[in-house]
């Protein structure tokens, strides 16, 4: 699965998954993975333990007005 492309997987049981992909050319890409690793994914655990079920669906409504926007932007250039 190329970088930056979403997908949806759902487990039967709690534990974590990892997908291993070769690094980038695009140093900024790099960046950008190491910031997730690093920063993103420490400060959501924060915000997760600080507001709970808030923070759940707070992330959860973003990502559907972002997937939302994504498909109306494809739909536009389609009909164009």
């Amino acid at each position: 699965m190329p970088s930056s492309w979403w997908h949806h997987i759902e487990y039967l049981g709690s534990g974590s998954g990892m997908s291993l992909r070769c690094l980038s050319p695009k140093m900024a890409d790099r960046v950008e993975g190491g910031n997730n690793v690093g920063l993103i994914t420490h400060m959501d655990e924060l915000m997760r333990k600080a507001f709970d079920s808030d923070w759940f669906q707070y992330i959860e409504r973003k990502a559907v007005e972002k997937a939302n926007k994504a498909y109306s932007d494809l739909q536009g250039k389609n009909q164009s």
